[in-house]
């Protein structure tokens, strides 16, 4: 079976998804490198950042085994956000932490994760971004 891609990098971006069940595992490029900025499981969200700015997506999202998905649409997530002040706030609060923590996933220096071997790290002590993330509030 090959990886089911539910959003691509670059692509533009109409829907918010919640995860309904199962895992997904959250990627970008920099400089050619992939990397990996999130597992997000159960209740959590993505494609609220090209949703809510227009651009196209920042990353790439792909099902990690067998996962559902809810999907919203632009105009359901206005619709959700006119009405509802707080649930907006809440959605700009988490956008800002989620750019905060890719930022310092990309700036983080690719030489150490990736140094030929007896310089470096070890691979058991390299930085590993393998963690779920839940959006639990």
């Amino acid at each position: 079976d090959g990886e089911q891609v539910i959003v691509r990098e670059g692509d533009p971006g109409e829907a918010l998804y919640v995860v309904k069940d199962g895992k997904v595992r959250v990627t970008t490029t920099k400089d050619g490198v992939a990397v990996h900025l999130a597992t997000l499981e159960r209740g959590a969200c993505f494609g609220e950042v090209s949703l809510l700015s227009g651009r196209p997506r920042t990353a790439t999202v792909v099902a990690d085994g067998r996962c559902t998905m809810l999907a919203f649409s632009r105009v359901q997530i206005e619709e959700l956000l006119d009405a509802f002040p707080k649930v907006r706030r809440r959605l700009e609060t988490m956008v800002i932490g989620r750019a905060k923590d890719t930022m310092r996933k990309l700036t983080r220096p690719l030489a150490t994760l990736r140094r030929p071997s007896g310089e470096g790290p070890a691979a058991s002590e390299a930085p590993t971004d393998d963690k779920p993330v839940r959006e639990d509030d």
